[in-house]
């Protein structure tokens, strides 16, 4: 059985703040005063903290994809608008 992935909730409840301190922390939110930032990524290291990228997708209605379709097979002109595609979103 896996462990439960640890939240910002959990994280906030540790930490004694709130979850939007945390969440700003994350963000690395210059309001947040050094010695508070310092003991929550302290924690987030400890606790093995992983953002979940499919909440903050669905929460900026941006998933970071793009999604490119093809009516015939794969040519080489078709990898250099790969490529550009991919170092223009990078």
């Amino acid at each position: 059985m896996t462990a439960k992935r640890v939240s910002l909730a959990d994280v906030a409840r540790l930490a004694g703040v709130s979850s939007n301190t945390v969440s700003r922390v994350v963000r690395n939110d210059p309001e947040v005063s050094a010695a508070t930032r310092d003991r929550i990524q302290q924690l987030l290291a400890e606790l093995d903290y992983r953002p979940n990228l499919a909440a903050r997708a669905l929460a900026n209605s941006r998933t970071g994809v793009i999604h490119v379709l093809l009516a015939t097979p794969m040519y080489y002109g078709h990898a250099q608008t790969f490529l550009a595609i991919t170092n223009a979103a990078s």
